[in-house]
């Protein structure tokens, strides 16, 4: 049941969640009720999990925790490059699905994607629920696990490494230049959207604090005209000359 909501798009899964619940019993009905609906990144990537995209990032992420843990410097920086390359082409895949199914992911919605991807080579738990096409919201990587840490070679050790070593390390600096230029692109266009509708909420601010004070001042208004008129209407019914015309 789960699988089928997160397989729909995102404006259809409140609806479609309802019914489920209404079809379901007891239990079954209080869990599905409680399933939330992902965001827009997020439903972006749960898409990749119904089929076989994700298994790259899966055997990657083997291959980068036994690097890791075995020390492997040659290559971590092999994989390094894999990854950085992997994370790009899961982004532009995620991006380019949601916008053909009718969700055109923006800056922002972007930028999570790419996070999300890099914090499941660093996270078990959250590759298996990216996997599994159970993700709820965007996530971000709290330490660097088995993601590499590939520090250059120093100069004193340069004479003694491999010209192939040195060259897998310039490649892999060179993606990280790019890896860290995109990610300053994709920053730089949601600092600017946010700066956007910052300035649409302002505008909007401000025109809604401009028709309460038109709206407060024709309620005043308003109330002196009935004030006066009401005060007018008593004069005329306590005298008797202007009662007896009225009668007439």
């Amino acid at each position: 049941m789960a699988a089928r909501l997160y397989a729909l798009p995102p404006a259809a899964f409140v609806a479609a969640r309802t019914s489920f619940a209404r079809a379901a019993k007891g239990v079954l009905a209080k869990e599905i009720t409680a399933l939330r609906k992902p965001s827009l990144a997020a439903w972006a990537l749960n898409s990749l999990s119904r089929t076989d995209t994700l298994r790259p990032l899966s055997e990657l992420a083997v291959a980068l925790h036994s690097a890791q843990s075995a020390g492997r410097g040659d290559e971590l920086r092999v994989l390094d490059v894999e990854r950085r390359r992997l994370i790009s082409d899961l982004t532009r895949e995620a991006t380019a699905s949601a916008a053909l199914s009718g969700y055109p992911l923006g800056p922002s919605a972007v930028a999570q994607v790419r996070a999300t991807l890099s914090a499941a080579l660093a996270t078990t738990e959250l590759l298996e629920r990216l996997c599994a096409g159970r993700l709820v919201k965007a996530e971000e990587a709290s330490g660097f696990g088995p993601l590499p840490v590939v520090p250059a070679p120093s100069s004193d050790s340069a004479t003694s490494t491999s010209p192939s070593t040195l060259a897998a390390t310039l490649t892999a600096a060179r993606h990280a230049l790019a890896d860290a230029t995109s990610a300053l692109t994709d920053a730089s266009h949601t600092r600017a959207e946010a700066e956007r509708v910052h300035a649409e909420a302002e505008r909007a601010l401000r025109a809604a604090r401009t028709a309460e004070a038109e709206a407060y001042s024709r309620v005043v208004t308003a109330r002196d005209h009935v004030t006066q008129t009401e005060a007018l209407l008593s004069g005329f019914s306590s005298d008797p000359h202007h009662a007896g015309n009225t009668e007439r």
